[in-house]
C-alpha cells in the first residue's frame, strides 16, 4: 500500500511537469515540499520493510509483478 500511496504522490509531479503554463485549478499545500517529504518517508518505510521482512516484501512484489502482463493484456484488448 505505501509503494502505491508514493506512486500516486509522485505522478503529481509528472501531472504538473505536462501540464506547465497551462492554469491550475487547484494548488497543493507546501508544494513541492509536503509531496517530497511524503516521497522521503515512504521509502524510508519502504526500506526498513525490505530490510525486516525480505521474504513478505518480496512476495508483496511478485503478485504486484504478476498483474502487469495481465495489464498490458486488458490494453491490447481494449484498443
Amino acid at each position: 500500500m505505501i509503494l502505491f500511496s508514493a506512486l500516486t504522490v509522485g505522478a503529481v509531479f509528472v501531472i504538473r511537469a505536462r501540464r506547465r503554463g497551462e492554469s491550475r485549478p487547484y494548488s497543493g499545500l507546501g508544494y513541492p515540499w509536503t509531496p517530497i517529504l511524503f516521497l522521503a518517508v515512504s521509502l524510508w518505510i519502504l526500506l526498513v520493510s525490505f530490510r525486516d521482512q525480505p521474504r513478505e516484501s518480496l512476495s508483496g512484489l511478485a503478485v504486484v509483478a504478476t498483474g502487469i502482463p495481465f495489464y498490458y493484456l486488458w490494453n491490447r484488448y481494449r484498443r
